[in-house]
């Protein structure tokens, strides 16, 4: 710090004539007469190196000369004094531009999160209808996840208790109830985007849970099973409302399954998608198609053409969760078809809701007939390519292994029955 303040020139006394107006507070003027040689070595630059005030035309303007130890020691102790100056001047200004810079940060977060002054001052409950306005969008989602994390935990407290009283339903009201408040103050893009998306990062994983497999879940407080429950819930509200909240900022809705399934197809494309999207869109074709098709007997040719579009042939693929947007809404549809079957086995229709689940891992076994029926529908799916048959069979399987506790973690075996079911029952039917 001090060679910051102190240079070093070379140069003769016969250049440092000294008037007043070579006098400034970066020099010292010295008696002519002690600028008797040539100086060697001047340094300048001392700023706290007071001029002489006396008007003295007849010096010598110099710092330092070689046979003068006492103007060395001079001007050496008063280059201590703007170091100190200079680290006081740095911290200063260091400290302003790191409070504008809190500042600056707080008043963004003012317009997401209030702040806590604001929350103790608060005289009415946070509800529905106040949330956003009180707690911001990113104090919302926060709020809802709380809330879905209790729930969880207490799904997972009573799901034992639940399976001794059923075996082979299970109530998910609590669940279901969360989910039709969210869609109504978060809407669609904030429930599949944010409070069910990426939801390992806030729900604890079951330490117990023993998956042998890809796409079992271990319960109904499996993250997995969590978000099919979703689609299902959004799907009954649809029904029930007759539309959606899309999106709470811009007061856009959604008016029918059509335009739901398009939005999450749209969401399915986007970068930071998981998972999510994916379960949702399974139990959300398998609710919808159970609720207004009690009766199918063929493929529902006309609704997966409206709910899969051409993705089936364009082979768009989702970039997070790397799956084929088509194949995994056909799946849905394979689903479907065993959901509105199962149902009509159980007699459940009067007792038919979102709310009233099959067990995960339960005791439901469908009987020959209905698996037989399944294949038939599964033979009138579209036949431009033979993918929409090959997913309705992989949607019938599949659900077959997720609601019977025998075959959950025994894909294998249940692979080998399923074929044979499915020879023995086009044999019957003479094909």
């Amino acid at each position: 710090a001090q060679f910051w303040f102190c240079s070093h020139f070379q140069f003769s006394s016969s250049d440092l004539s000294c008037d007043n107006t070579t006098r400034s507070r970066r020099t010292m003027c010295l008696p002519q007469e002690e600028s008797h040689r040539d100086v060697t070595e001047v340094r300048f630059g001392c700023q706290d190196v007071v001029d002489d005030d006396k008007d003295d035309d007849n010096g010598v303007c110099v710092a330092l000369l070689p046979d003068s130890q006492r103007y060395t020691e001079q001007l050496n102790s008063s280059c201590a004094v703007p170091t100190r100056r200079l680290r006081l001047v740095l911290m200063v200004l260091l400290a302003g531009v790191g409070a504008l810079w809190m500042a600056s940060v707080a008043g963004a977060l003012t317009h997401i999160m209030p702040t806590s002054s604001a929350s103790q001052t608060r005289s009415a409950p946070i509800t529905q209808d106040n949330m956003l306005h009180e707690l911001g969008w990113l104090g919302t989602i926060d709020r809802l996840r709380n809330e879905l994390r209790a729930i969880d935990k207490n799904m997972k407290k009573h799901y034992k208790k639940q399976t001794a009283i059923e075996s082979t339903h299970v109530d998910i009201t609590e669940l279901c109830d969360l989910i039709d408040n969210a869609l109504d103050v978060v809407g669609v893009r904030g429930v599949f985007f944010e409070l069910f998306n990426n939801a390992k990062s806030f729900i604890p994983k079951d330490k117990k849970c023993i998956k042998k497999g890809h796409g079992v879940g271990c319960g109904i407080q499996d993250i997995w099973w969590l978000q099919h429950y979703v689609g299902a819930t959004t799907a009954e509200k649809l029904l029930r409302d007759g539309s959606l909240l899309l999106d709470p900022l811009t007061g856009e809705r959604i008016n029918d399954a059509k335009g739901f399934m398009t939005e999450l197809h749209l969401m399915q494309q986007q970068l930071y998608t998981a998972q999510m999207s994916f379960h949702s869109q399974h139990a959300f074709i398998w609710h919808y198609l159970t609720a207004t098709m009690p009766d199918l007997d063929a493929y529902p040719v006309e609704l997966a053409n409206d709910f899969c579009g051409d993705y089936m042939f364009d082979n768009k693929k989702a970039k997070s969760a790397h799956k084929l947007i088509g194949s995994e809404c056909y799946h849905g549809f394979g689903h479907g078809i065993f959901m509105v079957l199962a149902i009509r086995q159980t007699n459940g229709w009067d007792n038919f809701t979102a709310r009233k689940q099959f067990r995960p891992g339960g005791d439901f076994v469908p009987t020959h007939e209905t698996i037989c029926e399944g294949f038939k529908i599964c033979r009138t799916a579209p036949t431009e390519t033979d993918a929409p048959l090959h997913y309705c069979h992989g949607g019938i399987r599949h659900s077959f292994r997720l609601l019977n506790k025998k075959w959950v973690n025994n894909a294998e075996e249940l692979d080998a029955l399923f074929e044979a079911k499915r020879e023995m029952c086009e044999a019957e039917a003479g094909l």
